[in-house]
């Protein structure tokens, strides 16, 4: 399996809205409301990393008020 961060900045006041549609998502096991840099990080689990390269552009990017996406792949 593969596993991976994702972290979200949003469009301001979108976050609850967007925080619900990336959960709503099969291969989200979470995803948490943060301050910083980024608004929301999803942990995102698939069979291999093109399948979850295709998740994170497919899916979680084609969701609307999503501004920017960084993923961090988990090693170990």
């Amino acid at each position: 399996m593969s596993k991976a961060l994702v972290l979200l900045r949003v469009i301001p006041g979108k976050e609850k809205q967007v925080q619900k549609r990336v959960l709503e998502l099969d291969d989200v096991k979470e995803c948490w409301h943060v301050f910083g840099e980024y608004d929301l990080v999803a942990i995102v689990e698939k069979a291999t990393i093109e399948d979850l390269g295709k998740l994170i552009r497919q899916e979680i990017r084609s969701i609307d008020d999503i501004v920017k996406t960084s993923t961090l792949i988990i090693y170990g």
